[in-house]
């Protein structure tokens, strides 16, 4: 989730306004020394994250923030946030504008830990901005352009490596799930789980069936990415939905799989994702190649691949 962030954040720099004074940023970021995110969701509007209840706050060329973030990965951590309002004249509840704030800015804070299952290793915790200042350089997108950034540009990365993830932990379950009924047994039967219940094999088969379909779609959506086409958003949205696939763990190994030290438990640390901040950019960050709405060709694979091992 630190890497995976970090990627949909850098790709919102990569794309900002022109005017944006964001290229030494992409260097830094290029070079492996700043570490980037997302801070979109609110208390106000939930998992709505499109839809922040905060509002920017004009101060002569530049503005203020004051916002509630309910989910911020790598809070405390990061060395920019990237940074959703709504527009200081914005109408609607999609008017939205998206900002950057650096690590180090006067009245953004960490509000508190998280200790939420799956999300110990990547520093996900509340955060507030108060009375944030936002140089008009730092504005990434112009007034009300922030939903359309958010669809075009986070969500579709987002999904993919929300996806990616989520097989791998769906491929980490089957195997793990495998070897429990293979060795856990019926002492008095003489027999294994999974040789004396069928009905476990039968749950096994389905998880595995499940897993190779979610790395089809995972394969069918980096396709799209790299080649937009009518069925992109589609694709999106499907494989979001297909990753909750990995909610098949429970029937066939039960309360074992949340033990600490267990299966999923110790799975935790595949969401911490990989905060070496790599280079990974195809296009050389501190010339700003434009990048189609849907990301660079090879990028989205990059995303893919970085999690499903």
């Amino acid at each position: 989730m630190v890497y995976l962030m970090h990627m949909c954040a850098t790709a919102t720099i990569a794309t900002a306004r022109p005017g944006a004074t964001v290229a030494q940023t992409l260097k830094d970021i290029s070079a492996g020394k700043h570490l980037s995110t997302l801070a979109f969701s609110e208390a106000g509007s939930r998992s709505h994250f499109w839809a922040p209840v905060s509002r920017a706050k004009r101060n002569g060329a530049g503005v203020h923030l004051t916002a509630k973030k309910s989910w911020v990965t790598s809070a405390g951590h990061a060395q920019s946030y990237v940074v959703s309002a709504l527009a200081p004249e914005g109408k609607s509840p999609t008017d939205s504008t998206l900002y950057l704030c650096a690590g180090g800015t006067p009245g953004l804070s960490v509000a508190g830990p998280w200790d939420g299952f799956g999300m110990r290793a990547n520093a996900s915790a509340p955060m507030i901005l108060e009375d944030c200042e936002v140089a008009p350089g730092l504005q990434l997108t112009e007034d009300g352009a922030g939903f359309k950034a958010m669809l075009e540009v986070v969500l579709p990365l987002f999904n993919l490596g929300t996806s990616a993830v989520a097989l791998g932990l769906c491929r980490a379950a089957v195997a793990g799930t495998a070897a429990h009924l293979k060795s856990a047994r019926f002492e008095h039967l003489g027999q294994t789980l999974g040789e004396g219940l069928p009905t476990l094999r039968a749950q096994l088969a389905t998880m595995q069936i499940d897993a190779d379909g979610l790395a089809a779609r995972v394969d069918d959506l980096v396709d799209h990415l790299e080649r937009p086409r009518d069925t992109t958003m589609l694709r999106v949205l499907e494989s979001k939905a297909s990753a909750g696939d990995v909610a098949s763990i429970w029937p066939s190994s039960g309360c074992s799989a949340t033990r600490k030290r267990a299966l999923l438990w110790r799975r935790q640390a595949m969401f911490c994702g990989n905060s070496s901040l790599k280079p990974f950019w195809e296009y050389r960050c501190s010339e700003r190649e434009s990048a189609a709405p849907f990301g660079s060709a090879g990028q989205a694979r990059l995303i893919a691949s970085e999690y499903r091992a």
